[in-house]
């Protein structure tokens, strides 16, 4: 029996004068031809039909589609009840495997440090998405001035250890969650060898101690496994890079580069500004937690993400986002260790 292929729901179809207008989100595709006859024959592949004939009308129709990459032979996924379930056709915006992007999702295994104002929004994001197996790593209590953007706790929560109240409350969000959390703070590589089995990404969501991104790559290196960064200050916030030590990233590389692009005003206002704002805005760290958390997802689900090897940075006071990429084409030396900070 011939494989069924189908186009995949979030694609629309509309009319135009000479044939029909495929869309999906931002893309889109122009077909030319008898609207008709396309309008029923996009109509009859939305549940899926035998794959035709590579020479036909229709096999040539579904190799354009194709193309674009809005065709899949998997059947239509359902999750009802769970509170991915309506992500699945999200999905298909990275490729037309959404079935096995999201297995992929079920079956990764995330390490977050720091359970603070990005940690821990980003853990609630990834339960949420899927993710089945989670460890947090943080030092410190709940307190209450920690509720105004840490809105995985609650006032009940105040006093406790952060990584169990955090714990508690992604188990009422998904009973089948696996979440590990492990009271710590990083302040060596070594300080991570404490993780349970080695993660598919390590999440680095903490502002301590400094170089705090640079403990973790060494650690995440050594590990082979890839690492995401994101931080919220008074005005800004970034997030990325996620560098894959199997892709030849280097942390060290890429800090230099983006040291090397800063204005010298900014490189003065960086080197005086290292300790972490005592402010915080609960929108903003928000916004930048929940852009860590849909590249990681991205990068789970289909293996590229827009920081992949790149930074964003949004500031808050103009909603402008920018991005620095670095250019990482080779391996690094171990004489990189020269740079670190």
């Amino acid at each position: 029996m011939s494989e069924l292929v189908r186009l995949l729901g979030t694609v629309d179809v509309g009319p135009l004068p000479d044939g029909v207008l495929l869309t999906q989100g931002r893309r889109a595709l122009r077909v030319r031809g008898p609207r008709p006859w396309l309008t029923e024959a996009v109509a009859g592949l939305r549940p899926g039909v035998p794959r035709p004939a590579e020479g036909s009308a229709l096999g040539r129709l579904v190799a354009e589609l194709s193309e674009q990459g809005w065709i899949t032979t998997e059947a239509p996924v359902v999750a009802p009840g769970l509170p991915h379930e309506r992500q699945i056709g999200y999905l298909e915006l990275f490729g037309p495997q959404p079935a096995r992007m999201q297995r992929r999702l079920d079956t990764a295994r995330v390490a977050v440090v720091g359970a603070g104002g990005i940690g821990a929004p980003v853990a609630q994001q990834l339960v949420a998405s899927g993710v089945r197996r989670l460890d947090l790593v943080d030092p410190d209590r709940v307190e209450t001035h920690n509720l105004n953007r840490q809105h995985l706790y609650v006032l009940e929560d105040v006093g406790t250890p952060k990584v169990t109240a955090a714990a508690r409350r992604l188990a009422a969000l998904a009973p089948d969650a696996e979440v590990t959390g492990i009271r710590r703070r990083v302040t060596t590589p070594r300080c991570l060898d404490v993780l349970p089995a080695r993660p598919d990404v390590l999440v680095v969501a903490a502002d301590a101690p400094e170089g705090i991104t640079g403990i973790c790559w060494e650690w995440a290196t050594a590990a082979g496994v890839p690492l995401a960064v994101a931080a919220v200050g008074l005005d800004t916030g970034y997030w990325g890079p996620l560098l894959d030590p199997a892709l030849g990233h280097c942390w060290w590389c890429f800090d230099a580069a983006r040291q090397e692009r800063l204005a010298p005003e900014e490189q003065h206002l960086e080197a005086t500004g290292q300790t972490p704002t005592p402010y915080s805005f609960g929108p903003s760290n928000a916004a930048v937690a929940a852009l860590l958390a849909h590249d990681v997802v991205r990068w789970l689900a289909a293996g590229t993400a827009p920081t992949l090897g790149a930074r964003g940075h949004l500031r808050f006071d103009t909603g402008e986002t920018a991005f620095f990429r670095a250019r990482q084409d080779r391996r690094c030396p171990d004489t990189h260790t020269t740079v670190r900070r």
